[in-house]
């Protein structure tokens, strides 16, 4: 799935996918804001892919995640991001993705 560049249908799913999570947390980041117990969100992409296509080109649903998350004003919410994938190699590509694009997160574990 990630040797190629993806189809339209494949990249009218994760635009639509990056909308859902960014207002999501719209939602969530102003619910219940004077709550100890609601300061932090948690997001899982248990099927993370490398981050891109593979042409490079088209971002993919981690890095479509962190772009929602850094276009927000969290409100002084946490956010933790966790991404899995069962193939080693394309969490490896990942992590260098995420270094090399995102320098200024916190705790880049994948």
């Amino acid at each position: 799935m990630h040797k190629e560049e993806w189809d339209s249908a494949t990249l009218t799913k994760l635009d639509v996918f990056e909308q859902y999570v960014y207002e999501w947390l719209n939602v969530t980041i102003n619910c219940k804001k004077d709550n100890a117990i609601f300061q932090t969100l948690e997001i899982y992409d248990l099927f993370c892919g490398s981050g891109y296509d593979g042409t490079k080109t088209h971002k993919g649903s981690p890095l479509r995640i962190l772009d929602a998350v850094l276009k927000r004003n969290r409100n002084g919410k946490k956010i933790k991001i966790y991404f899995n994938d069962n193939d080693e190699n394309k969490i490896k590509q990942l992590e260098s993705v995420i270094m090399e694009k995102y320098p200024n997160l916190e705790n880049k574990n994948v």
